[in-house]
């Protein structure tokens, strides 16, 4: 588990004892109930509005961290590419964000593109099968519409990084 899903799902249990403190305080007054005894040990030191303005604070501050870490990865518009050159990869996991790949040869290989930074591919030969994982759901529902809409090859396979990676199939 990431550190975006610990925080959302704490942010979740925040917001909900947040509203379970403020319903709590609603109906204590309006069918009289008595305080519970933490609770009013507690109040004795601070208001309850200030426990509620500071649960809401903190929740707050938890969304606002949240938001940034879902934003805090860019697309990188001008990397400074790797170049690689004049290489043989033979069933290999090949990283696509910011390389540059220059009269290379891919034998059965798995392209792994996460849409972090551009690729670039100049005169290179693709033989057999080849697999393209990432793990952006967008970009392999683009590829997949694609594939669908016949601009990519049938014999090209997109996976989302979490699934099993098989080999390619080997094309005579």
């Amino acid at each position: 588990m990431d550190i975006q899903t610990i925080t959302s799902w704490a942010q979740l249990v925040w917001w909900i004892v947040a509203i379970a403190v403020w319903i709590f305080r609603f109906m204590r007054r309006k069918w009289g109930l008595p305080q519970a005894r933490v609770l009013s040990m507690i109040t004795k030191h601070v208001s309850f509005n200030k426990i509620l303005i500071t649960i809401v604070i903190i929740g707050l501050l938890g969304s606002g961290f949240s938001l940034y870490l879902n934003y805090s990865e860019k697309y990188d518009a001008r990397p400074s590419f790797i170049t690689v050159s004049n290489k043989e990869f033979i069933n290999e996991k090949i990283p696509l964000d910011g390389y540059e790949y220059k009269d290379c040869t891919f034998t059965n290989v798995t392209f792994v593109f996460n849409g972090r930074a551009a690729a670039r591919f100049h005169y290179n030969k693709i033989i057999g099968g080849c697999v393209i994982t990432s793990d952006n759901t967008a970009i392999i529902a683009t590829a997949q519409m694609l594939k669908g809409l016949g601009f990519v090859k049938e014999d090209i396979l997109f996976l989302h990084s979490s699934e099993s990676v098989e080999s390619p199939k080997m094309v005579p």
